[in-house]
């Protein structure tokens, strides 16, 4: 009896130490307190949520990917709103086991990105950029590229083109400037 018990105690701290995580399971390792979270889309599937804090205006996009070597990266796109939305931040996580660290500079080629987006920004007409056009990004709810834009009008997401994305290459993304700007669907 006693045996049993032990074994018993000895699996479940070893389920318990090793949990298969989804995409929810990588966010809360993140903000392990999620009393304020307000999930809005949950697919686990493929590995997207999209978020609200009950203590702020605005939203946040987070997604996961698996490398080729089975290690877990993710991003997080968060827009502060009111009455407009615009991006406050984007950042990438690489996880090891309940450890994360802060990748973006790995991930994220701010530079670049900054450079194309105000390139695209000096091509658009007077009255495109009459609201006070901002760079916007879209964390995929299906797929693995992620889109980077000029939105035209922050009150709405219909105006947004498409300037650049993020392609997933298996192991971390390649930016691929785009030369035709088309609206981009969100």
């Amino acid at each position: 009896m006693k045996l049993t018990f032990i074994i018993l105690l000895f699996l479940v701290n070893l389920i318990s130490a090793n949990p298969k995580k989804d995409v929810l399971g990588f966010l809360k390792l993140i903000y392990p307190i999620q009393a304020d979270l307000l999930i809005e889309t949950k697919d686990l599937k493929n590995g997207y949520i999209r978020y609200s804090q009950k203590s702020s205006e605005g939203f946040s996009e987070f997604a996961i990917w698996i490398k080729k070597n089975k290690e877990v990266i993710a991003a997080e796109a968060s827009y502060g709103c009111g009455p407009g939305c615009s991006l406050s931040s984007i950042k990438f996580y690489e996880f090891n086991g309940e450890n994360y660290t802060e990748v973006t500079n790995k991930f994220y080629p701010a530079k670049k990105i900054e450079a194309i987006f105000k390139k695209r920004l000096a091509a658009l007409s007077v009255k495109d950029k009459e609201n006070d056009p901002s760079l916007w990004i879209l964390i995929p709810e299906k797929g693995t590229t992620i889109l980077i834009g000029i939105n035209k009008d922050p009150i709405s997401v219909e105006n947004i083109l498409n300037i650049a994305e993020l392609k997933w290459n298996g192991n971390g993304f390649d930016l691929i400037e785009k030369n035709n700007l088309s609206r981009l669907q969100y």
